[in-house]
């Protein structure tokens, strides 16, 4: 009983201290990241970042390294847990009784091996069910922000219509994944209860001691110990679906801190005013489509608004030149 004391504060006392130093850690590497990704979004082109969309970079700057803070967090517990504590406990059931310690371990290892068998198409799922939901929340966002706007010029369909496609896009990953890991699943997770292994533990330990093949102080620690196998399996798979979460924040995350940002001019100078002038520009709204605009210059004078004013077209006729209107602040 001394040495079960003495062991429960030491754990108390060591997941205190890997507590404060992983989350620590964690909080120091959310401010490098958002600090690192708002300095490299102030440098890259502006065509980039409204191509990207406002939601999707929030979402990135916010959740994708949320994610990472998770990760950081809550890893070293989970790896201590998923890994230490069948091993140790798998060692301590084989000094007590070798066949009681090998009946504990076949009913989680059959469940992990199950769950394994269905999930063999997981990253591909994963990645597409994360992709899904990360377009609802971008489209919720958009829709919100947009709102202002669509209240003035939309009904509503259009705008309200890309977030409903997201919903469906979204429900329909979600539905194809319970109907192919379901049953699979469900099953695994009733053999990781402790319940079937406690059930087959009194069985074969009370027939074992019926035989005089096992004392009963060794049935009862083993039916004590024994429980906690199945347990250690959970944080098993919840660290590998908190693996596959954060190495897909990563790759957002890459993705935006490797985009080009604007070259630093050769030679910095003062302006004589503040007067921006354009000259022979040339603007479209996507990579790959045709310019809207081509050769425009024009000067916009500091203190004033000036807009390019010109008809709607279409593209079966060749657009209209537009006009400049300049107007005193």
């Amino acid at each position: 009983m001394l040495g079960v004391a003495a062991c429960s504060m030491a754990a108390y006392l060591l997941r205190l201290a890997t507590f404060n130093q992983s989350h620590y850690a964690a909080f120091r590497l959310e401010t490098l990241l958002r600090t690192r990704l708002s300095q490299h979004l102030a440098q890259v082109p502006l065509g980039y970042v409204q191509v990207k969309g406002a939601g999707a970079l929030a979402k990135i700057m916010h959740d994708d390294v949320k994610a990472l803070h998770v990760f950081v967090a809550d890893s070293t517990p989970l790896y201590a847990r998923a890994y230490a504590v069948p091993a140790i406990t798998f060692l301590v059931l084989l000094v007590l009784d070798w066949r009681l310690a090998l009946t504990a371990t076949a009913l989680p290892a059959l469940g992990y091996g199950i769950m394994i068998l269905a999930m063999r198409n997981r990253t591909e799922t994963v990645r597409l069910y994360h992709q899904a939901r990360e377009r609802v929340g971008v489209a919720v966002v958009e829709f919100v922000q947009a709102m202002p706007v669509v209240r003035t010029f939309d009904s509503g369909a259009a705008t309200f219509g890309r977030y409903e496609r997201a919903l469906r896009e979204y429900l329909a990953v979600l539905t194809r994944w319970y109907r192919e890991a379901g049953f699979p699943m469900r099953f695994s997770m009733a053999v990781f209860n402790p319940v079937p292994t406690l059930a087959v533990l009194l069985w074969l330990g009370a027939w074992l001691t019926w035989h005089d093949n096992l004392s009963f102080s060794h049935w009862l620690a083993v039916l004590l110990i024994g429980m906690g196998m199945a347990e250690a399996m959970m944080p098993l798979m919840a660290l590998k679906t908190l693996i596959d979460k954060t190495r897909l924040s990563i790759v957002r995350i890459q993705e935006v801190l490797s985009t080009p940002v604007l070259p630093e001019p050769d030679d910095g100078r003062m302006p004589m005013d503040a007067g921006v002038r354009f000259e022979n520009v040339a603007f479209r709204y996507r990579e790959g489509d045709g310019d809207t605009l081509t050769d425009i210059s024009f000067t916009a004078a500091p203190g004033s608004v000036t807009a390019l004013v010109g008809p709607s077209w279409c593209w079966t006729r060749p657009p209209p030149m537009p006009t400049r209107k300049t107007r005193p602040l």
